[in-house]
């Protein structure tokens, strides 16, 4: 039987005193309570990212990015930000990808790197202030700007957070008013990435017409291999990957079973649930 509930709030309690059998949380809104219940984690296809404003003088420059991408920890996104309800990310792709197994993808943390990389551009990122817009509606995302500044502030950039409600992001990226923001896009299970790279709903600041975007259109069209396209965008970096998020299936302590479900049919196994 199907319940309407009022609140998320209301919902956990029915949970965790068995009135509610089982709840699936997709933790969009960035928030996430720990309630008397068995929960298991739940990967799902959102890619949360940091992207540049392709008009901005700084990060024209294919080393500053690179820097940039050096000087973030994602296991502290991960482990911290998102309060361990995510997945590091090295590419565009879900590190859960089947085509991903047996690559070595890896991108570690390195200050002295990315600090080379900034002093070989020849660009002076201390001669403007940087704007890194983000959800402020969303902790996960509030806490993970805030990271993202205290990271690049360490290799020299001068940073300020513009923490902008949900409702007036998006008309400050069609504005251009920001220099980089925190992204998420929800992707299909096949991993189509024509919404970041080649003029979709997710492409605010990346350029249709970049290396990445190119090489993204010879995949599709089978003229390169996946590793092609990795190698090109990890050269490129029009973003930054971050992490796929994850969401929360709580279920009262009586319910058993595999809980083998997806984002896209989160009662797929329904069959096998049983109550002791």
């Amino acid at each position: 039987m199907l319940v309407p509930v009022r609140s998320s709030e209301s919902l956990e309690s029915s949970v965790e005193i068995g009135n509610t059998a089982f709840n699936y949380n997709d933790l969009s809104d960035g928030v996430y309570s720990r309630i008397n219940a068995k929960t298991v984690e739940m990967g799902i296809n959102n890619f949360v990212y940091l992207a540049f404003n392709s008009s901005s003088e700084v990060f024209a420059d294919k080393n500053i990015r690179q820097a940039v991408n050096l000087a973030i920890d994602r296991n502290k996104i991960v482990s911290t930000a998102f309060q361990g309800h995510a997945r590091v990310a090295y590419t565009p792709f879900n590190p859960d990808w089947y085509e991903l197994v047996s690559k070595d993808l890896v991108v570690s943390k390195d200050v002295a790197a990315a600090t080379q990389l900034i002093e070989e551009s020849g660009v002076d990122i201390t001669a403007t202030e940087i704007s890194l817009l983000v959800n402020a509606d969303n902790q996960f995302k509030l806490e993970t700007g805030e990271f993202i500044k205290e990271q690049l502030e360490v290799i020299g950039f001068d940073v300020t957070l513009r923490k902008l409600k949900a409702s007036e992001i998006v008309d400050a990226l069609n504005e251009g008013n920001y220099d980089i923001y925190i992204g998420e896009a929800k992707l299909t299970p096949n991993m189509n990435l024509s919404a970041l790279f080649l003029g979709g709903n997710a492409s605010f600041g990346i350029s249709n017409i970049s290396e990445t975007s190119k090489r993204y259109s010879q995949l599709l069209s089978g003229n390169c291999e996946i590793m092609d396209f990795i190698n090109t965008f990890n050269e490129d970096l029009p973003v930054i990957p971050l992490c796929y998020r994850n969401a929360a299936v709580s279920y009262t302590n009586s319910m058993q079973g595999s809980f083998a479900c997806c984002d896209g049919d989160v009662f797929a196994d329904i069959h096998t649930w049983s109550f002791k």
